[in-house]
């Protein structure tokens, strides 16, 4: 197989416009091509603005096959609509996705999604799960593409949500010279700078390194601008004419305190049941430094016009270290709230805790896959044959790692919130003694063995096939391991410390799963697709009794059609699914900060339509949109909440986001894109107590390129300044915090590009 990447905008337009050129002459033709012998030929092509935010194909499957003929659905977001949207955070952008929507993050730095109403955690980097998921919103400088993998397609990404996954591709080093510069200012102190620049050094080695700081922006009380670094070099050498090898490297260092959001409470004030967007319990003292460390190992052999080999290594490392006030008595059963959890008990005072503690993740997979495409008589095939080993584990520590705590309280009236507190006000001093607590471990190791199918039996007909097995080991336990006797002895003469009573579980599990799928081509223009998969997906954690948690297990069927418009510039997707998933667990909502054991909820059943249209209407519009309507049910739990419907899943949701050239108007050297994302009322918590209310989000922006190949370009997001709750903490029973989406925000970003 070959394969053959374009990137980028401006640098490679010439390059990008051959591809598109050669894309209309001969737009019956698939995308999924065949050499002279007959072999399939693995073509990659991202996205550019001249595609309208079409990307005709798609690696996401691991196999090669056009986007338009693809037996799934698939939503890939460029790096031309990430600009256009003026994207900082991957939570800006996804909701602007058919079926996806925020998922409730635990106030920490990450971004955290539904898709088809399930949760998606384990986001994937470069085709690799990461199982415990790292603190810390990805870098999106560094991000060619993102690709939304719906529905039963997770069999072959590795064990998934039902719903589906979040694929991030890197940007990769181009032999063609590309060199950009940028600048950013706005709101709340914000300002942002780097670079970022790829070409060929030697004949067979290309280089890239991108290079970005900001301050983030900040704008609730008690969050203060803090640093964000990011340092991401790339090699690619072509070995030899049959043997390439990439290596990424990727830093990233910041410091992003935990936001537990706004709480609900009813009848808490005259006019409303949220406490104001700007409620936070948050100090100025907050801190939550993180570094994370990326690094991928790609190394693919042709052995010849059949047969090629991959292996794929991936290391993830963080280390973080924090001290934050946090939420204690926020929660059902605190001061708060009558006995029901979410009723305003008139008493507004509740208690604010700082600790500080750290962790310390480590995450390595290693990935060997055999693949060949070859013809036999007059069908095609694909086959990819692979084994994978994971390997995780989350440690949670002191914040020096000395076993040594520092816990405070203070009151804190909710009425009137302040972000002006000290360390003092919490009974933290220098001379406070410390707590002595052991370590918190989980981890798990997974072997999986997998295999893919795809044959092409006629030029419309085609057929996937594809199963997987896997060993699945979790563990948690408390470890007393470094601790010196002096510490050890202080722990047990206070009482917190039990050598001989430490928690140690663990597990083993053999799962297996299947998908099967087909597409057929109607017309040149219209290709039907239909799917049914059986998969697990592990939960790797305990309850607090020391119980298992065994795999939410997960059946789904999707079926469709895809309609290539306007001579294959712009791609219409219908689809129409239904997940089941049982067996699903959440946070117990009793643990401590460094805690994470889980507790049952059941069984639930997600049925939902799905319509997107993405690319170009005509040579001036370029449209990104989708629609969707869900109906959820929780269908089993030893709760009193079976046939509710599952928290957090929008009713309808719809988003469109359009950019128009102004060569309408003579201005070609003008874009303005606008954007609208529409989520309906979604139920907070499993118990159907209180609702999320719909909102409506405007987005726009305007960019003029000028002479020099300089472009400006003016984001707002959020026009009108709506007031609107992304998610709530799912607890069962009550309210707990809910995430506030950004206030209107806006953003003056200058390019230079060489």
């Amino acid at each position: 197989m070959k394969s053959l990447q374009t990137t980028g905008r401006h640098g490679i337009l010439h390059a990008a416009a051959l591809c598109l050129a050669a894309f209309v002459a001969n737009p019956a033709q698939s995308q999924t091509d065949q050499s002279a012998d007959g072999n399939i030929e693995e073509i990659v092509v991202t996205g550019t603005r001249d595609q309208g935010y079409l990307t005709s194909q798609t690696d996401a499957l691991g196999l090669p096959v056009a986007l338009s003929e693809l037996p799934a659905s698939v939503t890939v977001i460029s790096d031309d609509l990430l600009e256009d949207l003026g994207a900082r955070s991957m939570a800006a952008v996804l909701p602007y996705v058919a079926g996806v929507s925020n998922a409730d993050n635990g106030g920490l730095n990450t971004d955290e999604f539904t898709i088809r109403g399930f949760s998606s955690t384990n986001n994937y980097v470069n085709g690799i799960r990461q199982s415990i998921t790292a603190e810390g919103r990805p870098a999106l400088d560094t991000v060619e593409r993102i690709e939304i993998v719906k529905g039963p397609s997770g069999v072959e990404g590795s064990l998934t949500s039902p719903g589906g996954f979040v694929n991030i591709i890197t940007k990769k080093p181009q032999e063609k010279f590309d060199a950009q510069i940028f600048g950013s200012v706005g709101d709340a102190n914000f300002y942002r700078f780097g670079g970022d620049v790829t070409g060929k050094v030697v004949q067979g080695v290309n280089v890239r390194l991108i290079a970005a700081y900001e301050e983030k922006q900040q704008w609730r009380p008690g969050r203060q601008s803090r640093p964000v670094t990011t340092v991401n070099p790339s090699v690619s050498w072509e070995i030899t004419p049959n043997t390439d090898l990439l290596v990424e490297y990727e830093y990233r260092k910041q410091n992003d305190p935990l936001d537990r959001g706004t709480i609900y409470a009813r009848g808490i004030l005259p006019d409303s049941d949220f406490l104001p967007r700007d409620f936070s319990i948050h100090q100025k003292f907050d801190d939550l430094e993180l570094t994370n460390q990326r690094y991928d190992v790609d190394l693919t052999h042709r052995i010849n016009s059949v047969f090629s080999v991959r292996a794929h290594y991936q290391s993830v490392s963080q280390e973080d270290s924090q001290i934050a006030a946090r939420n204690a008595d926020s929660g059902p059963d605190g001061p708060l709230f009558e006995d029901d959890g979410i009723t305003y008990s008139g008493n507004s005072i509740i208690d604010v805790y700082v600790p500080d503690f750290g962790s310390h993740l480590t995450s390595e997979t290693v990935q060997l896959e055999v693949k060949a495409g070859f013809d036999a008589g007059s069908t095609s095939h694909a086959i990819n044959l692979g084994w994978s080993q994971g390997k995780n584990r989350d440690r949670f520590i002191a914040f020096n790692d000395d076993f040594k705590y520092l816990f405070g309280f203070a009151s804190y009236d909710v009425l009137n919130p302040t972000d002006s507190l000290t360390l003092a006000d919490f009974g933290i001093t220098p001379t406070t003694p410390p707590s002595i607590y052991s370590n918190f471990i989980r981890g798990d190791e997974i072997d999986s063995g997998y295999g893919q199918w795809m044959g092409q039996w006629t030029d419309r007909f085609r057929t996937l096939v594809s199963v997987r097995y896997d060993n699945i080991g979790t563990y948690s336990y408390e470890d007393l391991s470094g601790i010196d006797p002096a510490t050890l002895q202080q722990g047990i003469d206070d009482g917190t410390l039990f050598p001989d009573e430490l928690f140690s579980e663990s597990a083993k599990e053999d799962t297996s799963s299947y998908r099967l799928a087909s597409s057929y081509d109607f017309s040149s223009s219209l290709t039907g697709f239909v799917g049914y998969a059986e998969s697990a997906e592990p939960q790797p954690g305990f309850t607090r009794n020391g119980d298992p948690i065994s795999s939410k297990l997960n059946r789904s069927f999707e079926g469709g059609i895809k309609l290539k418009m306007n001579s294959d510039a712009a791609l219409l997707t219908l689809t129409a699914y239904q997940i089941e998933q049982t067996n699903i667990a959440i946070l117990d909502p009793s643990n401590d900060p460094s805690e994470f054991f889980l507790a049952p909820l059941g069984s639930a059943r997600i049925n939902g339509v799905e319509l997107e249209i993405v690319g170009k209407l005509n040579e001036t519009v370029s449209i990104f949109s989708g629609i969707s309507a869900q109906d959820s049910k929780i269908t089993a739990s030893d709760e009193d909440i079976v046939g509710n419907e599952f928290p957090n899943v929008p009713k309808f949701q719809g988003s469109v986001f359009v950019n128009v050239n102004g060569a309408i108007v003579g201005a070609d050297n003008l874009d303005v894109g606008i954007g609208v994302v529409h989520q309906g009322s979604r139920q907070a918590n499993s118990g159907n107590q209180y609702q999320l209310p719909s909102y409506e989000r405007i987005d726009l922006g305007i960019s003029y390129y000028f002479a020099q190949a300089i472009e400006v370009r003016l984001q707002v997001n959020n026009v009108f300044d709506e007031t609107f709750y992304t998610a709530a903490q799912d607890s069962i029973f009550g309210s707990d915090q809910v995430a506030v989406g950004d206030e209107r925000l806006m953003q003056l970003t200058v390019w230079k590009r060489f």
